[in-house]
């Protein structure tokens, strides 16, 4: 069981988070009429076969279309399918498969911050044609839940800001475990592609100026390989766009409780 599309290594969290999922390609070499039902023979032997599998789906011929499991063997798969006529070809095994959403650090100086916790499981419903896409990002929003734990819809921190963004993975539960691949999620309405070119290059999120607030003073951030880093200043900066050629001024702490989402 495998990913056949997963996210980037940075995303927004407005903006979709996508995981395919590829379920079982099986070959068949006949079906046969048993009391008026499709009974179907495979080409191999699959001794876990029907463990979690009660429905399978054929892409085209004769039998194409959704079929419902009312028994099986290492080699047959009997449905519930009116018998037409016999035929081989391939099939999906549609597995009930659940996912666990984790969000924070295993580990390390962030995982004070923002541990590593479960946020979700979920068990997505495959579309009309057997395939299994599911969006994360909703589920990822809820990580800003002002739980105790960062990330946190907060005012910026200079430097390092454990509030604007969050390892993220999902964990493939039942006959198939994957721990998953590890990304990062932004507080961000940036679109995938540019934030993973601002991880890239390391030019500022802010691509023109620096966001002022109504206190005067301005941010510039940046993605730092797997955290989100804010310059705050407030007086005489020039800004440009190459981090070699920023330079530090007074540090101003913000205290008015304004808060800052990417765009």
């Amino acid at each position: 069981m495998s990913f056949t599309q997963e996210p980037s290594k940075w995303n927004s969290v407005f903006r979709p988070v996508v995981y395919q999922h590829e379920y079982k390609e099986l070959s068949f070499v006949s079906v046969a009429d048993v009391g008026g039902f499709a009974v179907i023979t495979l080409s191999g032997f699959y001794a876990w076969l029907g463990v979690t599998i009660r429905r399978i789906y054929i892409g085209s011929g004769t039998y194409q279309g959704w079929h419902t499991i009312t028994a099986s063997t290492a080699t047959t798969i009997t449905t519930g399918t009116a018998y037409i006529s016999t035929a081989s070809g391939t099939l999906l095994l549609i597995e009930d498969v659940q996912f666990e959403i984790y969000v924070g650090y295993p580990s390390g100086t962030y995982a004070v911050e923002n541990p590593e916790r479960l946020i979700a499981t979920i068990q997505p419903a495959p579309n009309l044609t057997g395939q299994l896409y599911f969006d994360i990002a909703e589920y990822l929003k809820s990580a800003w839940a002002n739980d105790g734990y960062a990330p946190m819809v907060a005012p910026p921190a200079n430097g390092v800001d454990v509030n604007m963004s969050t390892p993220f993975r999902v964990e493939t539960l039942g006959r198939y475990v994957s721990e998953g691949t590890t990304y990062y999620a932004a507080y961000s309405t940036i679109p995938t592609g540019t934030l993973n070119e601002f991880d890239l290059s390391g030019v500022f999120l802010s691509t023109d100026e620096p966001v002022v607030f109504s206190c005067g003073c301005t941010i510039l951030s940046q993605i730092l390989d797997t955290v989100i880093y804010n310059h705050i200043t407030c007086s005489g900066v020039t800004y440009t766009d190459e981090v070699k050629n920023f330079q530090d001024d007074e540090i101003f702490e913000f205290m008015d409780g304004e808060t800052y989402i990417f765009n």
